[in-house]
Parts: structure tokens; sequence; C-alpha cells
């Protein structure tokens, strides 16, 4: 069984997926996914887009959801238990679904580690206590697993073999008609609707900003899969100017932008790797960020800042995601072609820490070896 809450997740559950077909083809892999790992073979009897969120409060409209997928992946636990159960990130409705896995005998690798050098810390014993191997994606990682003595590995990023655009630059942007010389922004509001409700409104705002400092700026927003397309296309044409909403394609978008608005998560690393330069910005219910800021001990939210041990990109989060503080922190970059050039090379040495690339096959090794 493969349980992956949220989009990212369903992108590297799918590509261990390939390597562990490729290794055992006569695998029998099913749980909880979306199209990604449907495509990769695997049986997704539950959807992301019922357990996708962020947030504390955030979860209460999505809890019957929630519950309803976690009960039946437990009750198969229990009933027709599998040989090995692979949780990857996703940690409050994964750690939860381990204790029923532990009860049932059935044993436990965990691929992209909860964050608990973030916050809760306190997990890695309860961590510990569940799993029989860790895997995990981010270098400084395996010395706070080992600490608690738990097998743990390192087996790189999977981003570094996922960020591969699918065209060339030009032929990217003949796709998305766009013009070839002039610059392109691209607006990355995340893949999970309440992303959605805090950043596109800002996001589009501050593109009209832009706008009237660079007439012939262009626009581009990837749409997540799973998320309603039609009404963030519908609010983008409300925003007075052109704004290219496309589905998917978002590593193609990052790649033919010049420079990036982008919500704080896995997207951070993707743009890292690709070399482009971005503002994150971070915006949940006041209640979930009041809860948040008690528990998280961080003085970073952006993973590729997090991971640079730095900030070399600007976070903006909660009263400070509007566009005049977007355009700013924007303008402070784009506006400086020496700003600018640096930022580029602090993202290059965030993509050499993110170590070598084959995290999917050396993690299906891995797993394989527990199986």
């Amino acid at each position: 069984m493969i349980v992956a809450g949220e989009a990212s997740g369903d992108v590297h559950a799918a590509n261990l997926a390939k390597e562990l077909y490729r290794l055992k083809p006569d695998l029998k892999m099913f749980g909880l996914g979306s199209e990604r790992m449907r495509q990769a073979g695997i049986e997704t009897i539950y959807d992301i887009r019922d357990t996708s969120v962020v947030g504390v409060t955030e979860v209460i409209p999505r809890l019957f959801s929630i519950l309803k997928v976690y009960k039946g992946l437990s009750s198969i636990i229990k009933n027709e238990p599998p040989d090995l159960l692979v949780l990857i990130d996703f940690p409050d409705f994964n750690l939860m679904l381990a204790k029923v896995a532990k009860k049932a005998g059935v044993p436990i690798v965990y691929y992209i580690s909860p964050q608990v050098w973030a916050w809760r810390s306190g997990r890695v014993n309860k961590i510990a206590g569940l799993v029989k191997k860790i895997l995990v994606v981010l270098p400084f990682e395996e010395a706070i697993y080992k600490k608690a003595d738990v097998e743990c590995e390192f087996v790189g990023h999977p981003l570094l073999d996922e960020v591969i655009p699918k065209y060339s630059k030009r032929d990217a942007v003949k796709k998305f008609g766009l013009k070839a010389n002039s610059p392109v922004f691209g607006l990355l509001p995340g893949s999970r609707r309440n992303e959605i409700y805090f950043l596109l409104e800002p996001m589009l705002k501050t593109a009209a900003i832009i706008r009237d400092k660079i007439p012939d700026a262009q626009f581009i927003l990837p749409v997540a899969h799973g998320l309603d397309f039609a009404k963030i296309k519908e609010m983008s044409k409300k925003c007075g100017i052109p704004i290219n909403v496309v589905e998917g394609n978002a590593v193609d978008v990052m790649n033919i932008s010049d420079m990036i608005i982008v919500a704080s998560g896995t997207a951070t690393l993707q743009a890292a790797i690709i070399g482009v330069p971005m503002v994150i910005l971070y915006k949940v219910s006041l209640i979930s960020y009041l809860i948040g800021r008690l528990l998280v001990n961080v003085k970073d939210i952006g993973l590729v800042n997090i991971v640079a041990g730095k900030r070399i990109v600007p976070e903006l989060l909660q009263k400070d995601v509007n566009p005049e503080m977007i355009f700013r922190s924007f303008w402070n970059i784009y506006g400086k072609p020496d700003k600018y050039q640096k930022t580029k090379e602090a993202l290059k040495k965030v993509r050499i820490k993110l170590g070598k690339s084959g995290a999917s096959k050396k993690a299906a090794v891995s797993i394989l070896k527990t199986l």
C-alpha cells in the first residue's frame, strides 16, 4: 500500500512505482493518490482531492472526507493487510495510519519524512517507534533520525529526476502562445484549494502592477491537477490584463519564466533546480498561523531558503501577502540585474546541496530490500 495525500506526493509516488515495477514487475500496488499514481499503475482506492489541505482550521470543512479515507484505508490494513506500507510525506494523516499498521503487524517504510526539523521535533521518537525504515530526501535529515536510532537512508531528492521540462524553451513559448522576445513571469498559487483562496487574487493584482511597470510583460499560470481549471481561468480574466492559464506543465512554465511568484512548498525547490528567481508566498487562516508560530522552530518557511541555510529569496507571510509588498519584493530582484544574477548563483548552490539524481531508484531498491 502506498499513501500520498497531496499533489507533490502523488508525483513522488508515481516515480517510485515506476522504479518498483521495473525491478519487480509482479508487485501489486494500491492506496491513496491521484492521476500520476494511476498512470504509473497504482490502483488509487481514494483520491487526494479528498485529503489535500494546508493549515489547522482549513482541515475542518474537509474533516468528514479525510476521516472517510482514513477509516477506509485502516479497514484494509486490518482486514487485508498488505506486505508493506509505504508512507509519503503527509505526516498527520500518515502517522495515524502508521499506528494502525503497526498494530496489524504491517512493516512501514516512510519515504520523504515529516519535517521534524521545522516543527514538533518530538515526533522523531514517535516515528522511531512505528517505522521499520525511513528514507530522507534532504541532506541534514539523516543525522536527526539516526540519532533517534531509526534505520535511515539519504536517497537524494526525487525532484532532481522529476524536474525535467517536456519542451525546449522555444517550443514551450510557442505551445503556450507567448511572444519570444518579451519577458515571461509565472504565477504559481499552489496545488491546494485553500492556497488558491488565499493567494490567487493577490498574485493577479500584483501581475497588473508589474504590467504597468513592464508593458510587454507576459504572465502564465499553471493549474495543478485536481483544481477547478474553469474557475481559476474565470478569476484570472477579471484582473484586467491577459493571463495565460494552462493545465499542469508547472515545470515548463518555470523553465520559460524570467521570475515567478510561488506558493511556499515543493514548487520552491522545483524552481531552485531550474534556477529561476522567485518570491515565496504563504497565507493561511489567522488561527492556523498563530498555532503554527507556536510550533514552528525555523526562521524561514520556504524550503529553498531552508536548504540554502539562509534567505536567498524573499518570503512574504500573512498580511504581507498583498500586491504592494509582493511587487516590492519582486522588483527588488528583477529590477536589479546584479541582485538577479546573485540570486541565480545562490539557487545553483541549492541544487548541488540536494544530492545526486536517482532518488526514486535508490528508494525502490531500499523498499524492496525491506519487502
